[in-house]
Parts: C-alpha cells; sequence; structure tokens
C-alpha cells in the first residue's frame, strides 16, 4: 500500500507567502508552489479566488527563483488578459459545463414542484428552448462564459426571433446559473443578469419601515389592518385571504388553510395549501373570529356580507399611491406599490432572512420552482421560523 505523502508548507524566506515550499516528510524532496489571485475566479464574497500552483519538485531541477519567475509570467499573462497553462490545466480537471449546471437544475424543477401535466409541459418547454437555443453554450465551462459571449448569443437571436422569445432564452440562462449558485455548483455570481434584454431587477417589496408606515395608516379600519397582518404573514394573493372562514384557522396548530385560486382558474382544480400564524397576526386573528361561526368568513362587514375586493383594493391603493407612488408613471409596474406587493413583501423578506428556497417555493404555493428562484439563496431556516423573523427589525437594513 502506498504510504500518504505527508509534510508541511512554508513561505518562502526570499518572497514571501507568494512562493510556498511544501517539505515531505516521507521523502528527501521540497515542492516549490506559486500563490496568486485568479482575477477570473470570484468567490462568495466577490473577491478573487487565490490559487497555489504547483511549479515542480526540487529533485527535478526546480529553484525558489524558478517558482518565482513562473508566477511572474502568470501574473502578466493575466494582466494581458491571457489565461496561464497552469490554470488552464488545472481548470481542465475541474471543468463545470453549462449542460452539467442545466441537467441540475431541471432534475431539481422535475422533483420539487407539483406532479401535473401543466408544470411537466413547462419543464419540458424550458429542455426545448435550451436545445434549440443554448446549445451552442452546453459544453463550454461556465466560469469562461463572458458578458460579450452573451451579448453576441442575444443578437444573434434577435435576427432569427421575437424579442420576448429571445427574453425568455435568456430568462431560462439565468436561472440555470442562479440555481448553480444558489446550491452551491458555481462560486461566481453569474454575469447574465447585466445582460441588456432580461429584465432582473428586483419588483417592488415592502422594507420594515414601509411596513410600519403602512400598517400605521390602516390601524383605525379593523378589517384593512387584519388583511394586511394576514397578507405579510401567509403571502396569500387578495381573492384567497378574502376567501379565509374561521373554520381554516387552527390557533392551536397556528395555521391557516388557503386555496390558491389563480391554480384553481387555470384548471387545476382546487387546490388548499397551508399557511402560518407568526405572533404578530395571532392575537388579532384570535379576537376577530371570537363568536363567529365556522362558516363564517374572516373578512365580513359588521351586516355579516363579506367584504368586496373592490373594497380592499381601492382602500389599500388609495394608501400606496399616497406613500410611495408619488411621482411614478402609472404603467411603472416595477415600482409601483399595488396590493400584490404584499405578497411580494412575504417572498422577498423570507428570502432575505436566508430562508431556503424550495421553503419559500412551498409558502408561496408556486407550483414551478422557476417562479420561485428569482427572490433568494437558500439557508438552513425553518420555514415556520422564518415568518415570526421577517417582522424583526434588522438593525442593520
Amino acid at each position: 500500500m502506498n504510504k500518504t505523502p505527508t509534510g508541511k508548507y512554508v513561505n518562502s524566506k526570499k518572497y514571501g507567502s507568494c512562493i510556498q515550499l511544501y517539505y515531505h516528510t516521507d521523502k528527501d524532496d521540497i515542492t516549490y508552489l506559486a500563490c496568486f489571485k485568479d482575477k477570473t475566479k470570484l468567490g462568495k464574497d466577490g473577491r478573487p479566488i487565490r490559487n497555489r500552483i504547483k511549479i515542480g519538485l526540487k529533485s527535478e531541477g526546480i529553484t525558489e527563483q524558478y517558482a518565482k519567475a513562473k508566477l511572474d509570467e502568470i501574473i502578466t499573462k493575466q494582466r494581458l488578459g491571457e489565461v496561464p497553462e497552469p490554470i488552464k490545466r488545472k481548470r481542465k480537471k475541474e471543468v463545470t459545463t453549462l449542460q452539467h449546471l442545466a441537467d441540475i437544475y431541471f432534475e431539481y424543477r422535475s422533483l420539487s414542484t407539483h406532479n401535473s401535466h401543466n408544470v411537466e409541459k413547462n419543464i419540458n418547454n424550458d429542455k426545448s428552448i435550451f436545445k434549440n437555443h443554448l446549445s451552442s453554450l452546453a459544453n463550454d465551462d461556465v466560469t469562461l462564459i463572458s458578458r460579450d459571449i452573451i451579448e453576441k448569443l442575444k443578437q444573434q437571436k434577435l435576427k432569427e426571433l421575437s424579442p420576448k422569445t429571445v427574453n425568455n432564452i435568456l430568462t431560462l440562462l439565468t436561472s440555470i446559473l442562479n440555481h448553480a449558485v444558489s446550491v452551491d455548483k458555481l462560486q461566481t455570481t453569474p454575469i447574465v443578469s447585466k445582460i441588456s434584454g432580461i429584465d432582473n431587477a428586483r419588483e417592488r417589496y415592502f422594507n420594515h419601515d414601509e411596513v410600519s408606515l403602512i400598517l400605521d395608516k390602516v390601524k383605525d379600519d379593523s378589517a384593512l389592518h387584519l388583511f394586511v397582518l394576514t397578507s405579510l404573514s401567509t403571502g396569500g394573493r387578495l381573492e384567497s385571504i378574502r376567501a379565509i372562514m374561521v373554520k381554516d384557522i387552527n390557533l392551536r396548530a397556528k395555521t391557516i388553510n388557503l386555496v390558491d385560486y389563480k391554480a384553481k382558474s387555470s384548471g387545476k382544480g382546487k387546490i388548499s395549501y397551508t399557511g402560518y400564524i407568526p405572533d404578530l397576526l395571532y392575537k388579532p386573528l384570535s379576537e376577530a373570529i371570537k363568536g363567529k361561526s365556522p362558516n363564517s368568513y374572516l373578512f365580513e362587514h359588521s351586516n355579516g356580507t363579506r367584504i368586496g375586493m373592490d373594497y380592499i383594493q381601492s382602500k389599500l391603493q388609495t394608501i400606496f399611491n399616497e406613500l410611495f407612488n408619488q411621482g411614478l408613471e402609472s404603467n411603472d409596474s416595477k415600482n409601483r406599490a399595488v396590493v400584490h406587493t404584499l405578497r411580494h413583501t412575504f417572498a422577498s423578506l423570507l428570502a432575505i432572512a436566508g430562508t431556503p428556497i424550495y421553503t419559500i417555493q412551498r409558502l408561496m404555493n408556486h407550483a414551478d420552482i422557476k417562479m420561485t428562484l428569482r427572490y433568494a439563496k437558500l439557508s438552513p431556516d425553518n420555514g415556520r421560523d422564518a415568518i415570526n423573523n421577517i417582522f424583526e427589525r434588522n438593525e442593520n437594513e
């Protein structure tokens, strides 16, 4: 059995930490290594990754001076925009292709989404987009796919396809790379998100100060106040929250049964899912259902009729316009605050709190993980705890 080499690393006395000497204890020899920052690869902190490249053994005639000369050659090539041979050889051993990341992405979507014909159809459609329009990049090392390469691909596709179709292609590429980052298969932030033609700007959501402003504005309207709290706590759509009945609320388990009316309207039938009741919602919710029958709606007028969608929308939109939409164009859907912004705030604050993407997907009842991937990176936090945590002010915000 071969003995595993052991030894110790020592910085060069003459050149410091940029040249390291590895003293083997199982043989009388020294390995010389050049250490430098690879500016073409960034770590999770956004800084260049520190590389350590083997130059050779003392027994092969390698010296500290020779190792330093090779290091200077590597650094000079980097400055000229070239990839030095030692880095090329190292990358060949650890190349991650776009095809590999696409396979991981599609497998994850298949395993983590509802099993339905529509979902399978969406996945197959994206696979077809990848095969027909991204195959030219499929076998490329993703770390070498530059802004220029993507821009050239975009311009080429625009000659053949509609802008909407091209945007779908680039959005799929973005989703594949963002998912790779989220599951630690790719360390660098994808450059694709900065290519013109992809609209990856964060949609409007309310920060903690804005949430406080809204709650203060609606405090005198008990129905609106409860609606805002319920929306921010469950992420439910307006119609889902308006349809909540007393029998859907379990105060002991701190859960609310919600119906996804968007899924229902798309022909998938009645789809229910579970929302959780955080501490902020528990007291006002328990007071609101006190004395009501199980079949009563949570949001009712004093005469027992259910509060209409128009009432909630008009009241809240007036408040949002006053607080947040001054000076914005009426068609600026990206930045204008609307009732749906409450749902987006729920998901966004969960993401900021570090909640795993699959947990956010479940809490939002997204049928397809692709809908959720825009929100954030993964974290190991529990979804139920995270809902309570999103209302605790971050002092660094």
